[in-house]
């Protein structure tokens, strides 16, 4: 119960304000009750006290989800100074770059990701959009693949693997992803659309109704 944690958390502040730990845990309790504003302070009010790798990590995830690419960047460098074999830091360096156009930058940052565990299929997944919003197709197809060999389940890099297909023209080809992904997630409409759009590619019209008729 997140409103418990937070009640509990601050009678530990109450009794001992330079309590670290009490001000991270209800500053991540509170992100997690999308109190973002009130979680950036208590993150702040823990780094002040201690500066340390997994406070600079848990507010850099909050100015994400806020779409403040800027202050989250900030924030996952510093946590990686301190912490530089934490590939989930490196992971996300990458996403606040390719989310503001970088995407020679973003492609390096996963690149170091996954030097530090090679079986990370996010990373893998997050290069390959790097490679493709730099527009290579080819490096980004085979990013997309890597994340699928680790994961056969991935239907994520299913879906973008089919898109770089379907951006080559190889309909037939991404077709057969775009079935995969939806097949592991039924609740994707974004790829049913393609996929029906796909279909429509190579004359399935039928088919293709189908596919749209699941979006309605």
């Amino acid at each position: 119960n997140l409103n418990a944690a937070i009640k509990d958390f601050s009678s530990a502040i109450e009794l001992d304000p330079k309590c670290v730990d009490a001000w991270k845990r209800r500053g991540q309790a509170r992100a997690a009750r999308g109190h973002d504003s009130e979680a950036v302070e208590d993150l702040t009010r823990a780094l002040l006290l201690v500066d340390d790798s997994e406070t600079h990590h848990q507010r850099g995830l909050v100015y994400y989800k806020q779409k403040n690419y800027r202050r989250a960047l900030s924030d996952f460098q510093i946590a990686s100074d301190l912490d530089p074999k934490s590939e989930s830091n490196w992971n996300y360096i990458g996403l606040c770059y390719n989310a503001t156009g970088k995407a020679l930058e973003a492609i390096k940052a996963q690149q170091k990701a996954i030097s530090i565990n090679p079986q990370f299929k996010e990373a893998w997944l997050n290069a390959g959009q790097g490679y493709k919003e730099y527009g290579l197709f080819d490096e980004a197809f085979k990013f997309y693949s890597k994340a699928i060999e680790i994961d056969p389940f991935f239907s994520q890099a299913f879906h973008l693997r089919g898109m770089v297909q379907f951006a080559h023209g190889d309909h037939r080809q991404a077709v057969e992803d775009f079935q995969k992904a939806v097949e592991l997630d039924p609740t994707n409409t974004e790829c049913l659309q393609i996929f029906g759009v796909s279909q429509q590619g190579l004359g399935l019209f039928h088919r293709a109704v189908e596919e749209f008729d699941k979006i309605l």
